[in-house]
């Protein structure tokens, strides 16, 4: 995280990747963010839809690739977390990026879609096959071993640190969607226990 974080450039990856660890959201969901969900004066981010790709058959039968916009998982999913004022620049920096797209685009650019932060050099939705691409070349350029943008575990990380700086977690649950505080007790069970053994060494020390 460390490589990912000093590398300095004018990236969608890398803005993608940073908006990750700053909020634990998943690719879907940073995929499907809008500018109006983007609350500055609250510092909040707002929720609502996660962009898909998969693969899907037609009335022949026929297996074709799409992306498209898709409810979150869960009410749950559909939530508000927290702004990170650091992450304001980021969150501009990328919407500066998809202007200067739209600016050398010109009238083919898809402005439907010019709402969404992050789209193609054209203004489609972003195709996750190529952000896998892109992620490959990143991880090149940071010097970092090849990992899947998912098994890097930027969620992971996100919710290791808000339990190492001792939120609850009823409070993790919600800032990551998940649709019970047991599903996350059941996934990050070994953060909870070594910050449970924090505790009684803490204790210890009074003795």
């Amino acid at each position: 995280m460390q490589k990912i974080l000093s590398q300095k450039e004018d990236t969608k990856i890398r803005y993608i990747a940073l908006i990750s660890y700053a909020t634990g959201m998943i690719r879907g969901e940073i995929l499907g963010l809008r500018e109006s969900y983007i609350d500055y004066t609250n510092l909040e981010i707002r929720i609502r839809r996660n962009l898909v790709t998969t693969f899907v058959y037609d009335d022949d039968g026929n297996k074709h690739k799409e992306t498209f916009l898709d409810e979150t998982k869960t009410h749950t999913s559909v939530r508000y977390i927290p702004l990170p004022y650091n992450l304001i620049p980021i969150i501009k920096s990328a919407i500066a990026l998809k202007k200067k797209d739209m600016l050398k685009c010109g009238d083919s650019y898809n402005r439907t879609n010019k709402d969404f932060i992050f789209l193609t050099e054209a203004g489609e939705y972003i195709d996750a096959g190529n952000i896998d691409k892109s992620w490959i070349y990143f991880l090149k350029r940071c010097k970092v071993d090849h990992l899947k943008f998912h098994a890097l575990r930027l969620r992971h990380t996100y919710a290791t640190l808000q339990f190492e700086n001792n939120i609850r977690v009823e409070t993790v649950s919600k800032l990551l969607g998940y649709a019970s505080i047991e599903i996350t007790s059941n996934i990050y069970t070994h953060v909870m226990k070594k910050e449970k053994q924090k505790t009684v060494d803490t204790l210890a020390l009074l003795n």
